[in-house]
């Protein structure tokens, strides 16, 4: 083979054949046979260069970022910044199917799928039957959408390095788990290439900072359920711990974890509820929800760097205030937290004020009336 060294090598792979096949780094495909590498190791090689034709769309679908790989039908599929393409050995063309983004990574599974890991468009299922695509994101559940590789485990689960941190993706549910520092990583950040299955099941996975290796039948899902309590109580800016509460005419201290009803008169405008789990497996990781009826549309969704909820100028009348939490793996609170709250109106705006005012009304008005009619018949 000529003299390559301006183009970088950036992957290798043997096919079925032994033929080699090696992605330059920019410049295309290129595949050496079992006989010129074999019997002709140190001299110059017979090959053949596969770069696009953007006239022919039988060519290679692009020039650079390889991966290369064959499945059980001997297939070989290659991934790269164009695509996924397939190469016909007895015609030496390509079949490009679909454009995902650039690929990083193949993996295919029982079922005849083929799942394409890229470069910021996340992760995808592409079934050759019907060339359909489905795609997975960050919206979805994946840790990031730029998804380095792809390594699967015996139960068909894909285990995807990315760039912020390791998902795990069932394919049965569809459901995504996703692991970082907190969990024990020695980084969040992957690159290209690190990823492998050994042959007793056990996954290697190299990152920034070290590499980690795992039996995946190991990692078990935190099915627990976390307590959510109140930690503070602020009326008008001021911290209050503890309540006084009466019972048969006697006040006594309530301390604000056991507080399930809330009274605030009329001009205490501003209250803010502090609240956490009791939830000590990776706090960092619980997710947390809060709303208060009658005053939200909607659940509102926080993380343990903002465990307070802030209200300003509610109206007088009855509320719940609810709040929930996941624990480490996402798995959300039965029963969320519920305190009753009472806002108190102002004393004009109370019904007895009302009644009391409409009496007023009436009465003045029935002694003008009176008073008009006796001073008619005076007259």
């Amino acid at each position: 083979m000529n003299d390559r060294s301006d183009h970088p090598v950036y992957s290798i792979y043997f096919d079925h054949l032994k033929n080699l096949w090696a992605g330059l780094f920019t410049v295309g495909l290129v595949r050496i046979p079992y006989q010129e590498w074999r019997n002709n190791p140190r001299g110059p090689l017979k090959y053949s260069l596969y770069q696009i034709d953007y006239n022919d769309t039988t060519s290679i679908s692009g020039n650079q970022d390889w991966v290369i790989t064959q499945d059980n039908d001997q297939h070989l599929y290659i991934g790269n910044e164009g695509g996924l393409s397939e190469y016909v050995y007895n015609t030496g063309k390509f079949i490009r199917y679909v454009y995902p983004g650039n690929i990083k990574d193949i993996e295919f599974d029982k079922q005849g799928f083929l799942w394409l890991a890229t470069s910021g468009n996340g992760l995808f299922r592409f079934d050759l039957s019907d060339r359909s695509l489905k795609q997975y994101t960050s919206e979805n559940g994946l840790s990031h959408n730029f998804v380095f590789g792809i390594a699967m485990d015996r139960w068909g689960r894909l285990w995807m390095n990315t760039e912020a941190g390791l998902s795990r993706f069932d394919p049965d549910n569809e459901k995504f788990r996703n692991y970082d520092i907190y969990d024990g990583l020695p980084d969040d950040h992957f690159d290209d290439e690190s990823e492998a299955v050994l042959p007793n099941g056990d996954i290697y996975m190299g990152t920034s900072n070290g590499f980690v290796v795992f039996d995946p039948g190991q990692i078990k899902d935190d099915t627990s359920r976390s307590k959510v309590i109140l930690t503070n109580i602020l009326i008008d800016n001021k911290s209050v711990l503890m309540l006084s509460k009466e019972r048969y005419t006697e006040l006594y201290k309530v301390p604000v974890d056991q507080i399930h009803d809330l009274v605030l008169k009329y001009n205490q405008r501003t209250l803010s509820l502090e609240f956490t789990a009791l939830n000590f497996t990776v706090p960092q990781k619980i997710k947390y929800a809060y709303r208060l009826d009658g005053f939200d549309k909607g659940w509102n969704y926080t993380d343990a760097r903002n465990l307070i909820a802030r209200y300003t100028n509610l109206d007088g009348g009855r509320y719940d205030f609810m709040v929930k939490a996941t624990n480490s793996d996402d798995v959300w609170t039965e029963q969320p937290l519920k305190i009753a709250i009472r806002i108190l109106p102002p004393f004009y705006m109370t019904v007895w004020f009302k009644i009391l005012a409409l009496l007023s009304i009436a009465i003045t008005v029935s002694l003008a009336f009176r008073w008009r009619i006796v001073r008619e018949v005076k007259q």
